[in-house]
Parts: C-alpha cells; structure tokens; sequence
C-alpha cells in the first residue's frame, strides 16, 4: 500500500515537475488560438510578457503598441486566470480570457485597439486585481 506521504509526492510531482517537461504540448496550457472561448487570439508580435507568481501579476502594468501582443505565463503552483475587466463586471472576460491555466501553462492575446485594459485572476480576485495592460496607437 502507498504511503500518504508517496502518495502527495507524487501528486506534487505531477502538478510541477510534468508540466515543465512536455513544454507547451501541456493539458494545462490554453489552446494554441488562445482560450477555451475563442476571444483571444496570439497573432501579434509579443511585446510583453506578465508572470503570475505567489499569487501576483509581475509586473503588474505592461504598455505595448496596437498590434502586438501580451504573453501570460503561470509560474505559480496553483491555477490561475488572466480575464479582462474587474470581478463582477457585466462585461468581464469580453476582451480576452485565458481560461483556467494550471503550472507552466501560457496565453498570449494580441491588442488590436487603443487603451488601458483592467484585468484580474478569478481564481483570486482578491489578490489579483488591477492589472493593466496600456496599448499605444
């Protein structure tokens, strides 16, 4: 019989060390157009790239230029999202979702249009909130 101990290495294991070794061919990686519901998209030129680590975006703010692109990577433990909007807006998630992101798993969506873009994890909508991405003409 396995031990609990074994039996929690090995889930470690697998939550970590399995999602570093098969690269972007991931189950946890976002669909190579994006996300799971089709607004996001990975066709620009990737200008900047955002880590979520211990449960923060770093850094916090990107500016880039219309027509390029921002790269998410998760190099946290647990899951995470990077969803446009506030939590609880009408409209969150209607510029780009990633969908839930496990260990190692990356978004990419390329912005088309002018502004500042608020974004959020919603799996910790608390800790995570506030992010902005400035896009320049």
């Amino acid at each position: 019989m396995i031990s609990r101990a074994t039996r929690s290495i090995a889930v470690l294991m697998a939550l970590v060390v399995v999602p570093l070794l098969c690269g972007s061919g991931c189950p946890s990686d976002a669909p190579a157009d994006g996300n799971g519901n089709g607004n996001g998209n990975n066709n620009g030129t990737v200008a900047a790239t955002v880590r979520m680590q211990n449960n923060a975006f770093v850094p916090s703010s990107v500016t880039i230029k219309t027509g390029q692109a921002v790269r998410w990577i998760n190099d946290d433990v647990v899951l995470h999202t990077a969803t446009s909007g506030s939590p609880g807006d009408p409209d969150m998630g209607s510029v780009f979702d990633s969908g839930n992101m496990g260990p190692g798993g990356t978004f990419t969506h390329t912005f088309n249009q002018a502004g500042i873009f608020t974004y959020h994890c919603e799996q910790h909508p608390v800790e995570m909130r506030d992010a902005t991405v400035t896009v320049n003409p």
